[in-house]
């Protein structure tokens, strides 16, 4: 737990400002919609009737669907570090069984295994 003296100020950012960049970068080539991370934009949206305050990484206005879908894979991908190695590992797996699968059903056949 880390204690702060009253008055004292929390940084609870884990984000360097060349990650917040790169993300940048990368949504506005995925997004068609406008991205914005400007330190305006980001103060305003921090704001709420709360009296917390959250500055986010940014702000991106998302035209259609898939904006909405390629947004949230960056979520993914940044928050989390899920890019997808699973997916890529389980397609790998699928392929180097394959040939497995095609000897035995060609030596089943053969064998008149099976019907």
């Amino acid at each position: 737990m880390t204690v702060v003296a009253p008055g004292g100020r929390v940084d609870r950012s884990i984000v360097s400002e060349a990650q917040r960049l790169d993300l940048a970068r990368a949504l506005r080539t995925a997004v068609r919609g406008t991205v914005a991370f400007d330190a305006g934009t980001r103060s305003v949206y921090a704001t709420d009737s709360s009296n917390y305050r959250l500055v986010p990484l940014g702000v991106v206005f998302p035209l259609d669907h898939d904006d909405v879908v390629a947004v949230r894979m960056f979520a993914e991908m940044f928050q989390f570090f899920n890019d997808g190695r699973a997916a890529a590992l389980a397609t790998v797996l699928f392929i180097a069984v394959l040939p497995v699968m095609y000897i035995n059903l060609r030596n089943f056949r053969r064998q008149g295994v099976g019907g």
